[in-house]
């Protein structure tokens, strides 16, 4: 059972995930560029599972670049 979300979305996206809220699990959203500021995604998807996440989601309107890159820093299940 996942009970916290970290949701990652690159600019442009800014819509978050609403069935998690609906279905009661804690979701956190960040709206950053990992082209523009690769330095940060790196330290939130490093720092993500000691803050508590249990997943991350991924999404930056049609671009399929972030969810790798989130996922080359973190050992948690990406979306």
């Amino acid at each position: 059972m996942i009970d916290r979300n970290f949701d990652y979305h690159g600019f442009g996206s800014n819509k978050p995930v609403k069935h998690l809220q609906y279905s009661g699990i804690e979701n956190e959203v960040i709206v950053a560029s990992a082209h523009r500021y690769p330095g940060k995604a790196r330290e939130l998807c490093i720092t993500a599972q000691e803050k508590g996440f249990g997943v991350v989601t991924a999404a930056a309107d049609m671009a399929v670049a972030l969810p790798g890159v989130v996922s080359a820093y973190t050992s948690l299940p990406v979306i």
